[in-house]
């Protein structure tokens, strides 16, 4: 099973509002990176704007962290491009609070897409309000 600890992080890149950046800021700890906050990454954010940071080849290696409408515009328009999602279950596109999809893009501009569910802590699967 793939887990974010197993990536390699270059750059940790966040929505502007403070529940995004402190979502990332244990992995930017654990990196020694800091968390670069990006207004394209804002709840207001539209899919346009997240897709050129996804094919920014300067970006290699980078966490995304935004908000779950940013998510859902995004992923409507991955899916009309051709998104293939890498998974052994046949569920519907889903991102709940704590997940994390990898994303990887081909030279052709192709996204592959595998989830990574929420940590589960002791038996409780992390909440957030």
């Amino acid at each position: 099973m793939i887990r974010l600890e197993d990536c390699p992080v270059d750059r940790i890149l966040s929505s502007p509002i403070l529940r995004c950046q402190e979502t990332v800021q244990p992995l930017a700890r654990d990196r020694f990176l800091d968390v670069e906050p990006l207004e394209w990454l804002g709840v207001n954010a539209g899919p346009t704007q997240v897709r050129a940071l996804i094919r920014d080849r300067a970006l290699r290696n980078a966490v995304l962290c935004t908000h779950g409408e940013t998510i859902g515009r995004l992923f409507a328009e991955l899916v009309m491009e051709g998104l293939v999602v890498q998974s052994a279950l046949d569920a519907p596109l889903d991102w709940p609070k704590g997940s994390t999809w990898l994303l990887q893009r081909t030279e052709q501009h192709r996204v592959y897409g595998r989830f990574l569910a929420p940590l589960s802590l002791g038996g409780l699967q992390s909440a957030w309000p």
